[in-house]
């Protein structure tokens, strides 16, 4: 028997448990995490990672192939000639933080990353590995069970955690003034497509099923004195999970992200983070993901500081 997609069996789903989006200040970062798995130890390190010690969200696709448990040749057949995996795309619309100086005449600061990504949105993937197959095709994230009862066949489970987070400093230099500036305010806002696929004999790609969540970070920072830590008010938290969909992967309402999807290559979301905080707090710090001004803007928080 010829091992195939059994028609109409494809799923996918998302589960966050219980995670909000937070912001939890330490001694050298403000670090935007999510509530489960958070490490917030990170927010006390001067590299500010790693954020988490697992997944906030978990995707799993399931799918049923066709075959006989029973053939010990299906079984071969699947294995061989089947791969399953999971394409996530990021598309980032805001990710900023702003500074600004104790006293009117200290100037501000805008490190705006987004400006920084060459290719947004572009494949989320560990830029560790070093292809990106191995990003997408990992054996150890799928279960296949056999279905002895009903339609039989072979159940194929695929799951993929994913923790969105980042440190931003709270204390930056203002060359322009200079002066130091703190950290008044915490951005990012991003949107999420996890896509489940089969890869059959190597080259033919299948889009099985996907997913879509949309996380958000707003939070304002109040100081007391430039060297207390500052306390948090979140503006916006939220992570909110899409509907699954089994349409063909071009019928959708992003097709930038259905494009990376189709043809997933380098740079990584990961990878161009790096390079985005480079420009932003590193030696290679630029515009126009880093821009110093001699003035603070007017609409400061109302708690940024008190009153000289």
């Amino acid at each position: 028997m010829v091992v195939a997609i059994a028609p109409g069996t494809a799923t996918i789903t998302a589960t966050k448990g219980g995670s909000r989006t937070d912001i939890h200040v330490g001694t050298e970062h403000a670090l935007l995490h999510c509530t489960t798995n958070a490490r917030r130890a990170a927010a006390d390190d001067p590299a500010g990672h790693p954020g988490h010690t697992g997944p906030m969200i978990t995707c799993t696709g399931s799918v049923l192939m066709s075959g006989d448990p029973a053939n010990r040749q299906d079984k071969i057949d699947l294995t061989t000639n089947w791969e399953f995996g999971m394409i996530l795309v990021a598309d980032i619309v805001v990710y900023e933080a702003h500074y600004a100086g104790r006293m009117a005449n200290e100037g501000s600061i805008v490190v705006n990353l987004k400006s920084a990504f060459g290719t947004n949105p572009s494949l989320d993937g560990d830029g560790d590995l070093p292809t990106v197959d191995e990003m997408i095709f990992d054996p150890s994230n799928q279960v296949i069970t056999d279905q002895t009862t009903g339609t039989k066949g072979f159940l194929v489970t695929y799951k993929l955690g994913d923790h969105p987070n980042n440190p931003f400093p709270l204390r930056q230099t203002n060359s322009k003034v200079p002066a130091p500036n703190f950290l008044h305010t915490a951005r990012r806002d991003e949107g999420f497509i996890a896509y489940f696929v089969a890869r059959e004999r190597g080259s033919t790609v299948h889009h099985l099923a996907r997913i879509g969540w949309h996380i958000i970070w707003h939070g304002t920072l109040g100081w007391t004195t430039p060297t207390a830590k500052p306390t948090v008010a979140m503006v916006t938290s939220r992570i909110d999970i899409g509907q699954p969909t089994t349409d063909a992967v071009d019928n959708t309402a992003f097709p930038k992200s259905a494009a990376i999807a189709k043809n997933p290559q380098r740079p990584t979301c990961n990878e161009q983070d790096g390079t985005a905080f480079d420009r932003g707090y590193g030696s290679g710090a630029r515009e126009p993901v880093r821009v110093e001004s001699t003035t603070r803007p007017g609409n400061l928080p109302s708690g940024f500081f008190p009153t000289p």
